[in-house]
Parts: C-alpha cells; structure tokens; sequence
C-alpha cells in the first residue's frame, strides 16, 4: 500500500468564491488551470486516472465527438493530448477503463445510428481506433465491467432502440459482441428505451449486478414493460436474471438514471433515480437488497428534466451528497443536496461560482483534480441531450475544503481486472458503514474518479477498511490514519506474513529486556513515515501514515520508532522484491501500521531473506531466505540463534542481539573520528559550540531515541557511537553487513 501526501495548489486571486446560503461546501472556479479552457464537451465527460500515476486526469468529448484528455500532475497541473475523433457525430455514451492491463486506459463510445468505438490506449499520445462488432446502434449510457468474471474489463452499452449490447474481452484487451444476457421481458416487447445503467451490487453477496433506467419515450402506457426499470442479479455461476419486481425496483416511470449509494450509512447501497415522468425518487435498502420508496420527506422530490445524477460527499462529512444536471430546455436541473446522512437532503442553491447567468449545468464529472483530499467538479455546459454549447466552454471548479478529513483508496487489480472495478471499500468507524464501489462508466455516459473517497468529519483514523474484490479475495486495513491516499493491491494484505523481532541498541535497557517509548512519550514521533523524505525506496504498495490511537499505546505494545522492512533474493540477495515501512514496539516486535498485527509484505508464497533497517543504527539480514505465505512465519533477529549475513552484524548484551547504534550520517558506517563521522553530527545538532547544549527533536543525532540530542553528560548521543566501534579505538569503524 502506497500513500501520497495532499497537494496545495496556489489562489487565484482573480477568481471568485460563492458561499452557500445554508452550511454547503463552496468551490473556486480555477478553469485557467486547464491546457484547454476552451474545450466544450456535450453528455460525455470524466474524471479518472488514466495513465496510473496517481492523479485524476480529465476526459473531454470536445464537441461531443474528439477525445482530449489533460493528465494531471504532483505540480497541479495539466498537460493535454489529443486522440482525434472518435466518429464525425456525436457522441451519447461512453466508458473507460484498462482493458488490456498495460496501464493505460482505453476509451469505448457510441453514437445514434452508427458503431460503436474502441480506442486502445498505450501511452499518452499513443492510440490506435477500432469499431465494436454489431455495435450500429442507439448508444446510451455505457459501462465497463467483467460481466462474466474472468478478470478482465468487458463493455456494456444500453440500446435507446432495442436490447442492450455486450462486448466480451478475450483476455488480451480485444471485446466481442457476445450475448451474455438474455434481456428479454415477459410480456414481450423490443426492449427498448435502455437509458441509465449502473454495475453495483446491491445486495451485498460479493458480485456486481446490472440496473438499468427505463426510458421509452412516447410510451404513455406503464404497463408497456418498455418503460419498467430492470434489475438484473447475478447468481454464483455468473449468469443474470431480471428480478426488479422482487426487489422493489421496477418503477414503472420514465426513468433517466440511478446512482446507488449507502444514504444513511447503514451497511447496504440505497438508491436515486431521477425521472421525467414524475419526481426524483429515493429507495432505502433494508439490508437484504429490497427496496421501499422513501422518497416523501427525502428532500428529493423534485421535477426536472435531468439528465446526470451523481453521490459523492463532497463535504468530507462522511454523508454522500448528490448533484443533479441537465439542461434540455426551461430552467434545467441543476441542483445540490447536502446528505444529512439518514435518507434526507437538503438544497443547497448556487453551490457553483459560475462565470455569469446562462450557464447551467449540463453535465459533469468528479474526482479530486487537485489531490488534496476534496472532490473537484469538472463541469459541461453543453444543451439538448448530447449536444455541446457553441459559446460556453467547459469549467474546472476546485473545492475549497474545511477542517473535515477524508481517506482515499486507490486500488490495483491482480487476479480481478486491473482497475478494480466491480471492488467495493467498506469503511468502519464511530459514524457507522460507509460503502464505495468502483465504477468504470455511470448515469448517463459520464465517467467519475476511480479512487474510492470518503469523507470522515472530525475523525482522525477509521476502525478498518474491507475491500472485497470481484475475485472473492477480501483486504482489511486496521485503524487507516486520515487524510491520506492509501494504494492497495489485491490480496496484499493477506500475503508474505512476516513476524519479525528486533532490538534497537540505543533505546534497549538490558535490565528489563525492553526498549524505551520516550520519543513516543514526548510526542517525537511522526504520524508520517520518515524514510522517503530520508531517501529510501519504496518497492510495492504501502501504507505512511499512522492513526493517533496507535502512538497512544503504552505498555510493551508502545511503539518505539518506525522501522523500514525488505525481501530480498537474487545473488547475493542484493535484489529487493519487496520494501515498506513498519513500527517497532518495546518488546520487539515489528507491527503493522495498526500497532497489532504481523506485517504483510505483499508477495506470493516463497522463501526471502528479510532485512530490517533503522534511520540511525546499522541494518541486518537473515544469512538465510525464510519461507514466507498467508501464515505469518517467525524471524527472531534478538536471537543468537537467528543467522544473520555478514560478521558481526549485530551486538550482544546479555542473551540478546541488538542493531549497531551511531549510524547518524545513515551512510551504511559507524565511525567515531575522521571524515564523516557520526559523532561531529551530534555536536552540530545541539549548535556546534557548546558540547553541553542539547536539543529535542526527532533527530538522527538521537542515538538513544530518547527525543533529546546530547553530546556530553549521562544519557548522551556520543557515547554510543564510540561503543559501537569498540569502545577504545577510536578510528575503528562499524561496517553495515548488507550486500
């Protein structure tokens, strides 16, 4: 697992900020951001990371019909490219998603009466065009999805004229037209007027299930199954049936789309569907994914014609709110409810620093373009259904946060498709259950940010994170710290469990066998691991930052510093597979970042040497590869009977083994005299003039890792550093014993 820090993008002082009436949140409108500030897109827009480097990248339909997307960056800024046309209309739906899993994802859309198009992506600026077979068509919403769950994206495309069309990817990146569902209604009908469709799984059984909003227009008739929303469930051998009736989701209005979330955070995904035969319409899950409308009383009775409806919590409250759109003539649908987390909303007008009356939203796309935790409105003003404006180009709004706090998970797929899609992120904390789902493809042909966001309120950790992946493996992450972006890789948390012991020597009391929590004690720790600021590389995914609650710990379970962990093999077992931060407690051990369990490096079943190195003691090696696996395996380096690499690798006091402390310059050497030594560091730290100064800190010149630098008296830095060499010889040296 793998974090990035938030990014803080500097104010524009000539843009302007509009406040909510009631306690909604506010956005800056920072469209000279953008490479473009002149694309105009129509219905089809996204937000995702489409080259995985870590930050959301916009997708323009400039036109509704060419393919631009501004990739995002650490500086905040965005650089474009241009893929060309799609086809000489427009465009009405489209999805992306990494089909081939080369890290870089592709583009499907389609069109009224044309095929639908596949752009393989294979770097930025690097594509190739190609058509889906039978896919001449009325193309509305599309999705990418694994429909038949063998671990690879496949497209879904709704048909405005007849049954919704499947194309199925050969495990190498190329879909076919395939059959897979049998969408035909009882009593019979064309099955037309397929208008929104969201993959989710609604009643939590672990598999992703197919809704689709109903739409026929110019059918009057509800009894015309042409206009009855379906519901398809996925049963375990992968094969799907419409059972909406069963469910309470066959609404039988002119519906546009769906979006399902967890309203009320109460552990199962509701739903809100707009329509344009009657209101907005709520339905609250009962847990076992049967459905009652709630609607009176929601809030969300409203009229519209709205074209976009999407969830998301855009206040870091930990509650989704909802934003609405489409402007298809009168005063549009453009509206914000804040969530107040038990199945109602409440308006919040002009949430939006438009440039000027006019604009009303058409469409949309979210995620966090400036990666600072908050989620960003990338906004359309296009007209009709798909149509683009020919006077209003599109605009970025950034949001301006608060003091809530939020966690991010950004998920890698291995035996399930790359992107995670079809993954749900449960997260468990003081305000309940909160559920995410990754979606390539929603409402009506728009694309929202991959990452799954949450908002906490006030919380500064959650109690865990689950994320069960369209494979059935399930990852949980005990007590995640806030405010951090947290990368996982599928079943890394269940893999290469090692239970490793160590003692560092310069906190470690012979006396009572343990090691001293003082920098823990003063409050010396960082929340954030120190070794990628001190130039460690990081191999795999892994987490940084520590909850409050852990620090908090006391006992022999308190934590005594942050340790940085390796496989190793190859000759000479100079290659690292795997590297990561962890924490080291009194007693030894060497934890997760929950203070509790054994770490996980993350690799499959295999025999590695494990190395454990400290910012200012000297790094060790098992001179022989332990066989790692989902059983966490026993690596005692306080034991004499532990072989280690090298000679005299670690110190002996007593019965126990210790790691060489003075390693202050961490340059893989103690040296007491000389040319960079490590005792001149500990001087420099407390002034460089007054050998009787100290200074307290999280410092490398604190030896003893008590929170205080000091370079002469009892208790001091120096002294061990000339320990570590010998004690007498002062031009003796310390060599690390790491190949």
């Amino acid at each position: 697992m793998q974090v990035f820090p938030p990014r803080v993008l500097p104010t524009l002082l000539l843009t302007t900020t509009l406040a909510q009436a009631v306690s909604g949140q506010t956005f800056t409108r920072r469209s000279d951001l953008l490479a473009n500030p002149s694309g105009r897109s129509g219905g089809c827009v996204g937000v995702a990371d489409m080259d995985g480097d870590g930050f959301d990248d916009i997708i323009r339909l400039h036109q509704s019909r060419t393919v631009q997307i501004e990739y995002g960056s650490a500086a905040g800024t965005f650089t474009q490219h241009a893929y060309g046309a799609m086809a000489t209309t427009a465009q009405w739906g489209f999805a992306v998603g990494d089909t081939d899993h080369d890290g870089h994802k592709d583009l499907v859309s389609g069109g009224s009466g044309q095929s639908g198009h596949f752009l393989s992506i294979d770097a930025r600026g690097v594509s190739a065009l190609s058509q889906l077979d039978q896919g001449v068509m009325f193309m509305q919403c599309m999705n990418m999805v694994d429909v038949d769950n063998d671990g690879w994206l496949d497209v879904f495309g709704c048909h405005d004229d007849a049954a919704p069309r499947i194309w199925l990817n050969n495990g190498s990146g190329a879909v076919s037209y395939n059959n897979y569902i049998n969408f035909a209604t009882d009593p019979t009908s064309d099955m037309s007027g397929n208008y929104g469709s969201v993959w989710t799984d609604f009643d939590n059984d672990g598999d992703v299930d197919l809704f689709i909003a109903k739409c026929r227009q110019g059918v009057t008739n509800s009894a015309d199954p042409r206009r009855w929303n379906r519901l398809f469930v996925r049963d375990a051998s992968n094969q799907y049936s419409d059972q909406a009736l069963a469910f309470g989701m066959q609404s039988r209005e002119q519906s546009w789309t769906t979006d399902f979330g967890d309203i009320d955070n109460d552990g199962d995904l509701d739903a809100v569907i707009t329509n344009h035969s009657t209101t907005m319409q709520v339905f609250l899950n009962d847990g076992t994914g049967h459905f009652t409308n709630a609607t009176a009383g929601s809030g969300l009775a409203i009229t519209a014609s709205f074209l976009q409806a999407k969830l998301e919590d855009l206040d870091n409250d930990g509650f989704l709110d909802l934003i609405t759109a489409g402007n298809l003539g009168g005063p549009g649908a453009e509206y914000y409810f804040h969530g107040n987390g038990n199945g109602t909303f409440t308006s919040m007008p002009n949430m939006l620093p438009e440039p000027a009356a006019g604009y009303i939203l058409h469409s949309f796309a979210l995620g966090d373009l400036d990666h600072n935790g908050t989620i960003d409105v990338y906004a359309s003003y296009g007209n009709g259904y798909v149509g683009y404006s020919s006077t209003l180009n599109d605009q970025l709004y950034l949001n301006n946060g608060n003091t809530n706090h939020f966690l991010n998970f950004d998920l890698r797929g291995v035996q399930s498709n790359r992107d995670g899609v079809g993954a749900r992120v449960t997260l468990y904390g003081p305000w309940g259950t909160q559920i995410r789902e990754i979606r390539a493809g929603e409402s009506y042909g728009m694309v929202c940010s991959f990452t799954a966001h949450f908002g906490l309120g006030a919380q500064l950790e959650a109690d865990s994170a689950v994320i069960r992946w369209p494979s059935g493996t399930v990852d949980r992450i005990r007590r995640p710290a806030a405010d951090q972006w947290i990368h996982v890789t599928e079943g890394e948390t269940r893999t290469a469990l090692v239970a490793v012991d160590v003692l560092l020597d310069g906190p470690y009391v012979a006396a009572t066998g343990l090691m001293g929590d003082a920098l823990r004690v003063n409050g010396r720790i960082p929340e954030v691991e120190p070794y990628t600021a001190l130039g460690y590389t990081a191999v795999g995914d892994h987490i940084r930052k520590v909850a409050p609650s852990v620090l908090a710990m006391t006992g022999n379970d308190a934590i005594v510093d942050w340790v940085w962990l390796e496989l190793r093999t190859g000759s000479g077992a100079a290659t690292v597979l795997r590297s990561r931060p962890a924490l080291l407690q009194r007693d030894g051990d060497v934890v997760e970042l929950d203070g509790r369990r054994e770490v996980a490096m993350g690799l499959a079943d295999d025999s590695y040497r494990v190395v454990v190195r400290h910012r200012n003691h000297l790094g060790v090696m098992t001179a022989s590869a332990y066989a790692l696996s989902a059983t966490p395996t026993a690596v005692d380096l306080t034991s004499n009977a532990t072989a280690t690499w090298g000679t005299d690798a670690r110190r002996t006091v007593g019965t126990r083994m210790t790691l060489w402390s003075g390693n202050v310059l961490s340059d893989n050497q103690i040296k007491y005299t000389g040319g960079g030594n490590d005792r001149d560091l500990i001087l420099q730290a407390i002034g460089g003039t007054v050998p009787t100064a100290t200074v307290n800190g999280y410092l490398a010149g604190d030896v003893n890792l008590d929170g205080t630098v000091k370079y002469t008296g009892g208790g001091n830095d120096r002294d061990p550093v000339l320990l570590s060499v010998g004690g007498t010889v002062p031009t003796n040296t310390r060599m690390e014993q790491l190949p």
